[in-house]
């Protein structure tokens, strides 16, 4: 939801987002979707344009070429939350505030929850 922000907007807001997590099961179909959808969209740029510390190219011992971005998300010790927004609250520097709900088809919610 703040993807679009650039950087200097994004420092003049507080966002709180409220909803409830739970674990995908291990090796379930929900988890290799999640994994596949999270590199997808976090490419951060073509990794053989970017430069690493002290601008130097990045070394990868992986042999895909994707600079062996899928170990942060392999392992044991890594799980997928799944997180059920419900709704939230966004406040900037000059004092204004705006909650919002993710509308649902159940009961329906008045802004604050009244």
């Amino acid at each position: 939801m703040l993807l679009n922000m650039n950087t200097s907007a994004l420092s003049r807001i507080s966002a709180t987002i409220n909803g409830s997590a739970r674990l995908a099961d291990t090796n379930s179909e929900e988890e290799k979707w999640c994994k596949e959808v999270h590199l997808e969209n976090n490419t951060f740029g073509d990794s053989s344009l970017e430069m690493g510390l002290f601008g130097s190219t990045p070394v990868s011992n992986d042999a895909s070429g994707d600079g062996g971005r899928g170990c942060f998300i392999e392992g044991e010790e890594v799980r997928v939350v799944i997180v059920k927004i419900n709704d939230g609250r966004i406040a900037d520097w000059k004092g204004g505030v705006k909650d919002w709900i993710i509308a649902s088809d159940e009961a329906p919610h008045e802004v604050n929850g009244v």
